[in-house]
């Protein structure tokens, strides 16, 4: 009797080694019975593999989509375990938590700023005083 992870493995193997075999058997045919060679060869292989393998590998396809629901489900049910135990660690009791704000506070007041002179945003005015200074010595 095998187990479970080995007949998972198994049937991995098997999917994957009968598509490989399936792309190679065609492209095989395809250089050796047809002119078309090369890059153009391969990508038709591809292709008529890829068409001949959703009627032929239905089967083995089946139980490749059951092992990895089984996987993703797993996964799933680890991250909603995880988010639940989260959830229980924190804190029931609201009281001891501060509330957020509802709004966000007000500035406070602020002594207005002495004005400005007329000429002090440009720098020209600066520049004024300056000369202005210098001929009064």
């Amino acid at each position: 009797m095998t187990s479970p992870r080995a007949a998972k493995a198994t049937a991995i193997a098997v999917y994957t080694g009968l598509r490989i075999g399936l792309f190679v058997l065609v492209w095989l045919t395809i250089e050796l019975l047809t002119p078309i060679s090369g890059v153009w060869a391969l990508v038709a292989a591809l292709l008529i593999s890829g068409a001949l393998s959703v009627v032929l590998l239905d089967r083995q396809r089946s139980r490749m989509a059951v092992i990895a629901d089984g996987f993703f489900r797993g996964i799933n049910e680890r991250i909603e375990a995880s988010a639940r135990a989260e959830d229980l660690d924190e804190p029931s009791d609201e009281t001891d938590v501060e509330p957020a704000p509802s709004e966000p506070s007000a500035p406070e007041p602020t002594a207005p700023e002495p004005a400005a002179p007329e000429s002090e945003g440009s720098g020209e005015g600066q520049q004024q005083t300056q000369r202005e200074s210098i001929d009064q010595q």
